[in-house]
């Protein structure tokens, strides 16, 4: 947002300021309410105008004029100060009111300029009402002003705008004793000189009939001692006259400002007016100091639990970081992120720094499957081979909230690369046995089979007593045949999942010739060998053997005889 605070407020709300502010001029006095609506929309659609362009440009002349116009008018009208303050007081309150709905957190700062830059507005305003009112004009805004703005620009919290409020109007109307009651708080919040007991208890029950009254109290020494019960004994100055007047802001009285001193006087009608007028930039200035202290405290909040979240993030192990969903920008990354992907990532947009050559939205994000209608779909869970780090991750992607309202991208990635690793060595592992299991159960079938033959023929009444000696060796050597192969069943089942086969490095030439001699067993089949004597040097597993001789094997036995070729 690159326009001034109180610049959009005016442009974007000022059909809803024009009606509030025009309403509440009607409300505020019966003067107001006997002229047509006409007339009070104009004065505060030119009052709205000048306003405008004195904050825009710097430009005070229309509202001069204005000032100028509706101040001969209401004068002639019999209109009192009071009430045009009032109808000034009401439109800085409603504008205020929308600045702070208008201004987010991060405009903070703003928020304060554009409270600043109304005041002043207001302020010029009115200190240029006209010789008519020239009497009390300096005093009443001046004060009024300097309440507001000291609570703006000095980022007072509410007690010290109390004090400050106190003590400025104390001065000026020369009070030695005043103190401010406010509702909210349960009675005195603040009261000048402290520990003064007749003060204390003449404010206390001051407030009372003031806010009960809810106008403005004046006593003398009379009904000052109705209210308090003197103690002569006390060696303490006691007051002769004291004035209360509540304390308003939008509308409702929210505590009283009350002012007492030694010596008997009596307020003239401006002074009260004074002294409301007073009262009620006290109640403005205490709400914006509400409101900016509840800011703060919603501030504070959410930077703890930011940072309790962020902790909790960063002792997870896993990647987590937050990314807007319409310009890719990210916004928030744990220290595992920042660890993988760069310590300079988070204003970055997501596809350039955590994928690699990429300079568009990836095809596989999930955005589109987070929200529904404006509205968080729930989780979803994903995985993926990061092209960056080279790692798998486990993802968990959803959309949330972010403290400025917009909804952005939570993703919680999980690094599973040794679980994908040793599920990939697990299906290895599995191929690995399903082969070697059809190659030992061929295998021992014919071993098996072989041995049954020679047994048999060994049984056999007509078999010569030399070939049955031969027929022994050949099935006791196809009997340790099998009992090989077994053992090495044996061994292959003891084999962990997650470890590889142990390979040996050995020449290729050396086990081919070996598996050759296997193979033929007295096979008048040719073997033709088309590799060198040496040279071969390969690591081979342990079971690479017998795949060789039961490949030789297969070939001589079903290859009709022909020559078998080893290349």
């Amino acid at each position: 947002m690159t326009k001034d605070v109180l610049i959009r407020v005016l442009e974007k709300r000022k059909a809803e300021i024009r009606e509030k502010w025009a309403k509440d001029v009607v409300a505020s006095s019966p003067k107001y309410a006997d002229r047509p609506m006409d007339e009070i929309y104009a004065s505060v659609d030119e009052m709205m105008a000048g306003l405008t362009a004195a904050a825009s440009k710097g430009d005070y002349s229309r509202l001069f004029e204005f000032i100028n116009k509706i101040v001969a008018v209401r004068s002639s009208m019999g209109f009192k100060l009071a009430e045009v303050q009032r109808v000034i007081n009401m439109g800085t309150g409603i504008v205020l009111d929308e600045i702070r709905i208008e201004a987010g957190l991060e405009e903070q700062d703003s928020c304060f300029a554009a409270v600043k830059k109304l005041m002043d507005v207001m302020y010029w305003a009115s200190m240029n009402l006209g010789d008519t009112f020239e009497e009390i004009r300096s005093r009443e805004f001046t004060a009024g002003t300097l309440i507001a703005l000291g609570a703006a620009q000095e980022d007072m919290n509410e007690r010290e705008v109390m004090r400050k409020s106190l003590e400025l109007v104390m001065s000026l109307m020369k009070c030695s004793h005043g103190a401010i009651s406010m509702h909210h708080l349960g009675g005195i919040a603040i009261m000048i000189p402290e520990g003064h007991r007749q003060g204390h208890e003449l404010f206390t029950r001051l407030s009372g009939k003031v806010t009960r009254s809810r106008k403005p109290v004046l006593l003398h020494a009379d009904g000052i001692a109705e209210l308090v019960h003197s103690e002569p004994h006390r060696n303490e100055v006691l007051v002769t006259c004291a004035a209360g007047v509540p304390i308003r802001t939008r509308g409702r009285v929210i505590g009283t400002l009350m002012l007492a001193s030694a010596f008997e006087r009596s307020l003239s009608s401006h002074e009260v007016a004074f002294i409301e007028a007073v009262a009620s930039q006290i109640g403005l200035a205490c709400d914006n100091a509400r409101m900016i202290q509840q800011v703060k405290n919603r501030e504070e909040f959410i930077r703890k639990e930011h940072d309790e979240i962020l902790t909790i993030m960063n002792e997870l192990g896993a990647v987590v970081y937050v990314a807007d969903m319409n310009t890719y920008e990210l916004l928030a990354a744990n220290k595992p992120a920042l660890q993988a992907f760069g310590r300079d990532i988070v204003g970055k947009v997501c596809y350039e720094v955590l994928q690699t050559d990429r300079d568009a939205p990836c095809e596989f994000c999930t955005n589109n499957r987070l929200v529904k209608d404006g509205k968080p779909t729930g989780p979803y869970v994903w995985k993926f081979h990061n092209t960056r780090t080279g790692r798998w991750f486990q993802c968990l992607d959803r959309a949330v909230e972010w403290p400025d309202g917009r909804l952005v991208r939570l993703e919680i990635a999980l690094d599973i690369t040794d679980m994908e690793q040793a599920k990939s060595r697990l299906e290895e592992f599995g191929s690995m046995m399903g082969l070697y299991n059809d190659i030992l159960v061929h295998d021992i079938g014919n071993y098996a089979g072989t041995a049954k033959a020679f047994v048999q023929l060994i049984a056999d009444r007509d078999t010569p007593e030399a070939k049955k000696r031969e027929m022994t060796k050949s099935a006791l050597a196809q009997l340790n045949r099998i009992d090989t192969l077994v053992d090495r069943i044996s061994k292959l089942t003891k084999t962990q999942v997650g470890a590889r086969e142990n390979l040996v490095m050995c020449d290729l030439a050396d086990v081919l010739n070996e598996a050759a001699s296997a193979a033929l067993d007295g096979s008048d089949v040719k073997l033709r060998k088309e590799y060198g004597s040496k040279g071969y040097t390969v690591h081979m597993g342990e079971f690479a053997a017998d795949i060789f001789m039961n490949l030789l094997s297969n070939a001589v036995k079903y290859g009709g005889g022909r020559p078998v070729t080893i290349r």
